[in-house]
């Protein structure tokens, strides 16, 4: 009777740990915004992103799930959705996220964040950034860790 209890106590504290440290992917954070998606196709020269090393494959919500399987060497996807439909404060607090920094380029808003929970992330300016989302007046577009071309 001891090994049982043992036991169950063993699986519902697994349970409860996978359950506070789930990671999550993108079709988590961004499945309750209508989206479109951009995948970025790598081309031969996909080590030179200046020289053309990918290209970009805009489609819906309900035809991502197939677009990316058509494609061999996806280099990365973005979110894109509109402004309206976002609050950035609630989806920070939603997906217990932190602005690590943000800046402005040509009327944009660019945050950087970091998610525990997130498992991939990249090193820029000396802290962990797990997403990066860009805000403008019409739209939002965000990707984890860094949208490409940002790197």
């Amino acid at each position: 009777m001891r090994i049982l209890n043992k036991v169950i106590i063993f699986a519902a504290a697994v349970l409860l740990f996978s359950a506070i440290f789930q990671f999550k992917d993108e079709k988590d954070l961004f499945e309750s915004f209508n989206y479109t998606l951009n995948i970025y196709v790598g081309t031969e020269n996909a080590n030179q992103i200046e020289a053309g090393g990918f290209y970009t494959v805009t489609c819906s919500k309900s035809e991502a799930g197939s677009v990316l399987k058509t494609y061999d060497n996806v280099l990365g996807t973005s979110y894109k959705f509109a402004a309206a439909e976002f609050d950035l404060s609630e989806f920070i607090d939603k997906n217990n996220l932190e602005i690590q920094f943000s800046q402005e380029l040509n009327g944009r808003l660019i945050y950087y964040l970091y998610g525990y929970k997130i498992s991939k992330f990249e090193i820029v300016n000396g802290m962990r950034v797990s997403m990066q989302i860009i805000k403008t007046d019409d739209y939002i577009m965000a990707a984890l860790p860094l949208i490409l071309g940002a790197y």
